[in-house]
């Protein structure tokens, strides 16, 4: 690889299910509410700099230098406050293919999971110090009420994503049962009876 990535930031794309060209051009990744990953017009290497305007996935004001951005499709008309998803909430199984994603960015550019550098984009303005005009995404889950606010949130998505980079790093142990299999039939299988 010959580009460097430091972290990933996760957002929701404010918009219906439609995955249009203006989407596509600020993400580097566009997760639909059926789960399939879609690629970005700007693929990761573009964005290390230097960045040059309108050739890069411009996802987070003034954080996009070694950033990865996934963005899951939908929430066009949701509301803070009150709070409402609207007509296009996003999934449960969007999220965790996001998860997975991340996983993948984290294992395949050696990304420690932490609240700087795995977190959404609600979590910027505090984690970061970099102003971010207002954005709540990601702050609610809509199959999960109880997990509310943007740290929440984020604490539950770095969680999800070192459970899967565990589960892609730990060696399989193998099964006692398959051991003992295997002891058997090296001690009986090559005998005649």
């Amino acid at each position: 690889m010959d580009y460097l990535i430091k972290g990933v930031i996760l957002h929701w794309t404010a918009s219906s299910y439609n995955l249009t060209p203006n989407v596509l051009k600020h993400y580097n990744f566009v997760i639909d509410q059926f789960a399939k990953v879609h690629d970005g017009l700007h693929p990761l290497a573009h964005q290390t700099p230097p960045l040059n305007s309108g050739k890069y996935a411009a996802h987070t004001r003034r954080h996009n230098s070694y950033q990865a951005g996934i963005g899951l499709l939908g929430m066009h008309g949701a509301k803070e406050k009150p709070f409402s998803y609207g007509k296009y909430p996003i999934t449960a199984i969007q999220f965790m293919a996001a998860v997975k994603l991340t996983a993948t960015i984290c294992i395949d550019h050696g990304i420690t999971v932490t609240p700087q550098t795995v977190l959404t984009h609600a979590e910027v303005q505090d984690n970061l110090g970099i102003k971010q005009r207002g954005k709540w995404d990601i702050t609610n889950l809509p199959w999960n009420s109880s997990i509310i606010g943007a740290t929440a949130v984020g604490s539950h998505y770095r969680n999800l994503v070192r459970v899967e980079m565990d589960r892609r790093l730990t060696k399989p142990t193998q099964s006692p049962w398959a051991a003992l299999f295997s002891a058997i039939a090296a001690k009986f299988g090559g005998k005649k009876t």
